[in-house]
């Protein structure tokens, strides 16, 4: 490399060695032909500008003088060269210039002209987009900027609908809402900046469907029951809260449960799905141990009996006999005492039944107080609650009658009436309702159920 160096200066020097001599000669050698004329230059550069990398060409006219001319070129980047053209590469942007030295006859003249060298950069564009022109509620949506030219350092400014803000050549949102979906993306490079639009269209997860249900109808008490939902539609993802009868907070979707005494168990589910959301209730009858209505668990007194030496069994009793009273006539005695038992038993259900209702009617919705009515009544006014609904004291009253006061039968009912009422109703402002009925705060838009849209929805679905 040295060498190279030293034989490319050995050049400049020797063409420099040759310029001056041409000029010197040119200055002491008269010419005798001609009379001396003023020596003018002008030089130029082909193309005016160009971009990094690329090359000019230098060249001047000249005129005047003897004829013979001189020439010392010197310029930006180590331009250098003795002919009246010169070529060179550029590798900086910016304004270079090139000065020309002539000489001719004893004169000399400089000009200087410029070149413009313009940085190698492509227009700047881009394109946004999502994975998919249609999206569910429940997707990810993944916006993504595309960018060509510029200078291949790049700064991305997100913003678009429901607050969308971001600063990556990508972002993410979940969207909680369907709708058409807007963005747009300011694209920056070297200064210079590019704006690009893009949409999504969100369409409604599927409606949300569920149940629950027991392994079995019934248990005795002391046994185990399990407990299990199955839900449908929404994202495709499910979860689960239990509550109610010894049921607090379970997440799974199958759950065990063991009960003691006798009676209806209620298992209540809430399933969840994206921003969907429904309940739904299920029941177990839970008996005593081993108790069966109508039966007893006496037995009627054995008949005495008597062998023989022979062996060939029972010799009936004399005295019974003579009495005129057989082991078929116990038996016929102690079946008409069961029947009787059973029927007079039946009799006092039913009168107790009566009692208990008569009574059950005069405390529901009374107020404070220990009522097992009350309890339905508030189970009722929870579930509406919910489904963001208002239901009457009146209205639970209608409800309770027709479902004779059975809180399953009373909240799958309340859950139809919302499903109809929401189908054909649109949702009704609170300002003046009935007192009875409780407002939430801030919940003024919510639907209200009152005695006459019970009333009417038993009408009409009779069957």
């Amino acid at each position: 490399m040295i060498k190279q160096q030293a034989k490319n200066n050995l050049n400049i020097l020797s063409k420099t060695a040759i310029f001056l001599i041409v000029a010197l000669f040119s200055i002491f050698t008269p010419n005798e032909t001609h009379a001396q004329q003023n020596l003018t230059a002008e030089c130029s550069v082909s193309p005016l500008a160009i971009t990094v990398g690329e090359s000019a060409t230098w060249e001047v006219e000249v005129s005047g003088g003897n004829g013979t001319y001189a020439y010392y070129w010197t310029g930006s980047e180590n331009l250098i060269g003795n002919s009246s053209s010169v070529t060179k590469f550029y590798s900086r942007p910016g304004t270079q210039s090139a000065t020309v030295t002539v000489y001719s006859d004893g004169q000399t003249v400089t000009p200087t002209c410029n070149l413009i060298v313009q940085e190698n950069i492509q227009t700047l564009s881009g394109s946004c987009s999502t994975q998919s022109s249609i999206l569910r509620e429940s997707d990810n949506v993944v916006w993504s900027a595309n960018v060509f030219g510029g200078n291949g350092s790049y700064q991305y400014f997100w913003t678009g609908s429901d607050e969308l803000q971001g600063s990556g050549q990508s972002i993410s949102r979940v969207y909680n809402f369907p709708g058409r979906k807007n963005a747009t993306v300011v694209i920056t490079s070297d200064g210079k900046s590019t704006v690009r639009e893009c949409s999504v269209t969100i369409e409604p997860d599927p409606e949300l469907e569920g149940e629950c249900f027991a392994d079995s109808n019934s248990i005795n008490s002391g046994n185990a029951v399990t407990w299990t939902a199955q839900a449908s539609g929404g994202t495709g993802e499910y979860r689960y809260s239990w509550y109610g009868d010894n049921l607090r907070g379970s997440s799974e979707q199958a759950i065990s449960q063991v009960y003691e005494g006798a009676g209806e168990r209620i298992a209540n589910v809430e399933i969840t799905s994206g921003s969907q959301s429904i309940t739904r209730i299920c029941s177990v009858e839970v008996r005593s141990g081993g108790q069966v209505l109508g039966a007893s668990s006496e037995n009627p007194p054995a008949s005495p009996s008597r062998s023989t030496q022979g062996g060939e069994g029972p010799i009936p009793n004399e005295e019974e006999e003579d009495e005129g009273f057989s082991f078929i006539g116990w038996k016929i005695l102690s079946t008409i005492v069961l029947l009787i038992g059973a029927a007079i038993f039946s009799g006092m259900i039913v009168y107790f039944k009566k009692q208990a209702k008569q009574e059950e009617e005069e405390q529901i919705l009374a107020g404070p107080g220990e009522s097992p009515l009350k309890d339905i009544a508030d189970i009722i006014q929870s579930e509406a609650h919910k489904r963001e609904v208002i239901i009457s004291a009146g209205a639970i009253k209608i409800l309770m009658e027709k479902t004779h006061n059975s809180i399953t039968e009373g909240v799958i009912q309340l859950h139809n009436i919302i499903d109809e009422l929401k189908k054909t109703t649109e949702t009704i402002v609170v300002d003046g309702v009935s007192p009875a009925v409780a407002v939430p705060a801030d919940e003024s838009r919510w639907l209200v159920i009152d005695e006459l849209m019970v009333e009417k929805y038993f009408l009409t679905n009779k069957s």
